[in-house]
Protein backbone atom coordinates (compact mmCIF):
# COMPACT_ATOMS: atom_id res chain seq x y z
CA UNK A 1 0.00 0.00 0.00
CA UNK A 2 1.48 3.02 -0.66
CA UNK A 3 2.01 5.90 1.97
CA UNK A 4 -0.17 9.28 2.26
CA UNK A 5 1.91 12.66 1.95
CA UNK A 6 2.11 14.62 4.99
CA UNK A 7 -1.09 17.11 4.87
CA UNK A 8 1.62 19.75 4.45
CA UNK A 9 3.20 18.88 0.79
CA UNK A 10 -0.61 18.26 -0.17
CA UNK A 11 -1.72 21.30 0.53
CA UNK A 12 1.22 22.72 -1.14
CA UNK A 13 0.23 21.60 -4.85
CA UNK A 14 -3.96 22.35 -4.47
CA UNK A 15 -4.00 26.38 -3.60
CA UNK A 16 -3.66 28.80 -6.17
CA UNK A 17 -0.11 30.46 -6.74
CA UNK A 18 1.37 33.03 -8.18
CA UNK A 19 1.21 32.17 -11.84
CA UNK A 20 -1.30 29.37 -11.81
CA UNK A 21 -3.30 31.64 -10.11
CA UNK A 22 -7.29 31.83 -9.07
CA UNK A 23 -9.82 33.55 -10.16
CA UNK A 24 -13.89 33.41 -10.77
CA UNK A 25 -13.45 32.19 -14.73
CA UNK A 26 -11.39 29.47 -13.91
CA UNK A 27 -13.23 28.31 -11.03
CA UNK A 28 -16.12 28.71 -13.67
CA UNK A 29 -14.45 26.63 -15.71
CA UNK A 30 -12.95 24.01 -13.74
CA UNK A 31 -16.73 23.61 -12.52
CA UNK A 32 -17.83 23.30 -16.48
CA UNK A 33 -14.94 20.77 -17.34
CA UNK A 34 -15.71 18.83 -14.11
CA UNK A 35 -19.32 17.97 -15.83
CA UNK A 36 -17.38 15.92 -19.04
CA UNK A 37 -15.89 13.84 -16.25
CA UNK A 38 -17.03 10.06 -16.23
CA UNK A 39 -15.47 9.60 -12.41
CA UNK A 40 -14.25 13.01 -10.88
CA UNK A 41 -11.65 11.43 -8.44
CA UNK A 42 -9.68 9.76 -11.56
CA UNK A 43 -6.88 12.46 -12.06
CA UNK A 44 -6.34 10.73 -15.45
CA UNK A 45 -9.81 11.27 -16.99
CA UNK A 46 -9.34 14.95 -15.75
CA UNK A 47 -6.11 15.40 -17.67
CA UNK A 48 -7.84 14.07 -20.62
CA UNK A 49 -11.04 16.62 -20.25
CA UNK A 50 -8.18 19.48 -19.50
CA UNK A 51 -5.85 18.16 -21.86
CA UNK A 52 -8.65 18.61 -24.80
CA UNK A 53 -10.40 21.87 -23.63
CA UNK A 54 -6.79 23.49 -23.38
CA UNK A 55 -5.52 22.61 -26.90
CA UNK A 56 -8.72 23.46 -28.52
CA UNK A 57 -8.55 26.73 -26.53
CA UNK A 58 -4.83 27.60 -27.34
CA UNK A 59 -5.19 26.79 -30.69
CA UNK A 60 -7.95 28.50 -31.22
CA UNK A 61 -9.56 25.40 -32.98
CA UNK A 62 -12.87 25.73 -31.10
CA UNK A 63 -13.62 29.21 -32.63
CA UNK A 64 -15.31 29.79 -36.32
CA UNK A 65 -13.97 31.27 -37.80
CA UNK A 66 -10.43 30.61 -35.63
CA UNK A 67 -8.53 33.05 -34.22
CA UNK A 68 -5.04 33.43 -34.63
CA UNK A 69 -3.43 32.35 -32.10
CA UNK A 70 -0.24 33.43 -30.11
CA UNK A 71 2.76 32.09 -29.12
CA UNK A 72 5.18 32.70 -26.27
CA UNK A 73 8.20 35.16 -27.22
CA UNK A 74 10.78 33.21 -25.07
CA UNK A 75 10.86 30.59 -22.14
CA UNK A 76 10.34 33.53 -19.54
CA UNK A 77 7.08 34.70 -21.33
CA UNK A 78 6.00 31.21 -21.19
CA UNK A 79 6.64 30.78 -18.00
CA UNK A 80 5.69 33.74 -16.56
CA UNK A 81 2.05 34.93 -17.67
CA UNK A 82 -0.57 34.13 -14.97
CA UNK A 83 -3.02 31.30 -15.51
CA UNK A 84 -6.49 33.71 -15.21
CA UNK A 85 -4.35 36.27 -18.57
CA UNK A 86 -4.61 33.00 -20.41
CA UNK A 87 -8.33 31.90 -20.46
CA UNK A 88 -9.27 34.69 -22.48
CA UNK A 89 -5.92 35.31 -24.27
CA UNK A 90 -4.49 31.94 -25.04
CA UNK A 91 -1.12 31.51 -25.49
CA UNK A 92 0.32 28.19 -27.06
CA UNK A 93 3.28 27.33 -25.61
CA UNK A 94 4.19 24.47 -23.31
CA UNK A 95 4.62 26.76 -19.93
CA UNK A 96 1.77 28.65 -20.56
CA UNK A 97 -0.23 25.64 -20.76
CA UNK A 98 1.00 23.78 -17.81
CA UNK A 99 0.21 26.78 -16.16
CA UNK A 100 -3.38 26.84 -16.88
CA UNK A 101 -4.16 23.04 -16.70
CA UNK A 102 -2.05 23.55 -13.73
CA UNK A 103 -4.55 26.41 -12.36
CA UNK A 104 -7.66 24.26 -13.71
CA UNK A 105 -6.71 21.01 -12.02
CA UNK A 106 -6.40 22.22 -8.59
CA UNK A 107 -9.73 24.69 -8.98
CA UNK A 108 -10.87 20.83 -9.35
CA UNK A 109 -9.47 19.96 -6.24
CA UNK A 110 -5.99 17.77 -7.42
CA UNK A 111 -2.70 18.61 -6.03
CA UNK A 112 -0.44 19.42 -9.12
CA UNK A 113 3.06 20.07 -9.36
CA UNK A 114 4.37 21.70 -12.50
CA UNK A 115 7.82 20.47 -14.13
CA UNK A 116 10.62 21.49 -16.32
CA UNK A 117 12.63 19.69 -18.18
CA UNK A 118 13.69 19.19 -21.91
CA UNK A 119 12.50 17.05 -24.99
CA UNK A 120 14.03 16.15 -28.02
CA UNK A 121 11.82 18.47 -29.79
CA UNK A 122 11.91 21.18 -27.62
CA UNK A 123 14.72 22.58 -25.73
CA UNK A 124 13.14 23.88 -22.74
CA UNK A 125 9.89 22.02 -21.80
CA UNK A 126 7.08 21.90 -19.15
CA UNK A 127 4.47 19.28 -18.21
CA UNK A 128 2.45 18.49 -14.93
CA UNK A 129 2.70 15.87 -12.08
CA UNK A 130 -0.74 15.08 -10.57
CA UNK A 131 -1.43 13.11 -7.57
CA UNK A 132 -3.89 10.38 -7.93
CA UNK A 133 -5.92 10.26 -5.05
CA UNK A 134 -6.52 6.20 -6.16
CA UNK A 135 -3.41 5.03 -6.55
CA UNK A 136 -1.24 7.01 -3.72
CA UNK A 137 0.97 8.02 -6.58
CA UNK A 138 1.79 10.70 -8.78
CA UNK A 139 1.59 10.27 -12.47
CA UNK A 140 3.07 12.64 -15.13
CA UNK A 141 1.40 14.40 -18.06
CA UNK A 142 2.29 16.43 -21.11
CA UNK A 143 -0.63 18.93 -22.33
CA UNK A 144 1.39 19.03 -25.80
CA UNK A 145 1.26 16.98 -28.56
CA UNK A 146 4.55 15.15 -27.00
CA UNK A 147 2.81 13.33 -24.59
CA UNK A 148 1.46 9.89 -25.97
CA UNK A 149 -2.43 8.80 -25.96
CA UNK A 150 -5.31 11.14 -24.71
CA UNK A 151 -3.97 11.88 -21.59
CA UNK A 152 -0.66 12.91 -23.14
CA UNK A 153 1.17 10.29 -20.80
CA UNK A 154 5.10 11.82 -20.65
CA UNK A 155 7.51 9.54 -22.39
CA UNK A 156 10.87 8.67 -21.94
CA UNK A 157 11.79 11.49 -23.74
CA UNK A 158 10.99 13.88 -21.08
CA UNK A 159 13.99 14.62 -18.87
CA UNK A 160 13.02 16.02 -15.81
CA UNK A 161 15.39 19.02 -14.29
CA UNK A 162 12.84 20.49 -11.62
CA UNK A 163 9.36 20.29 -10.49
CA UNK A 164 7.68 23.23 -8.36
CA UNK A 165 4.52 24.18 -6.80
CA UNK A 166 5.30 27.90 -9.29
CA UNK A 167 7.40 28.76 -11.73
CA UNK A 168 8.28 31.79 -9.35
CA UNK A 169 9.86 29.40 -7.02
CA UNK A 170 12.34 28.52 -10.03
CA UNK A 171 12.57 31.47 -11.98
CA UNK A 172 15.99 31.93 -10.95
CA UNK A 173 16.80 29.07 -12.86
CA UNK A 174 14.41 29.95 -15.42
CA UNK A 175 16.06 33.37 -16.20
CA UNK A 176 19.75 31.70 -16.39
CA UNK A 177 18.55 29.07 -19.29
CA UNK A 178 17.05 31.46 -21.18
CA UNK A 179 20.76 33.50 -21.08
CA UNK A 180 22.32 30.67 -21.70
CA UNK A 181 19.52 29.95 -24.64
CA UNK A 182 19.82 32.92 -25.95
CA UNK A 183 24.11 33.88 -26.32
CA UNK A 184 24.08 30.14 -27.81
CA UNK A 185 21.62 31.23 -30.27
CA UNK A 186 23.94 34.20 -31.15
CA UNK A 187 27.31 32.05 -32.11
Amino acid sequence: MAKALPSHIFMKYTKPTFTADSSEKINSLAAMLKRNIKDVSSSEQSVIVVRRWLNDNAYNKSYSPPRPHRTAKNLIESRTIKASELVDRPMASCGSQTTLGTAILRAMGFKVKMVHGKHPKSHHHAWISIHDENTKSWHEYDFTGYGIGPAGIITPEHIQEIECEDWNDIIDLLDKQHIEYTNTKRR
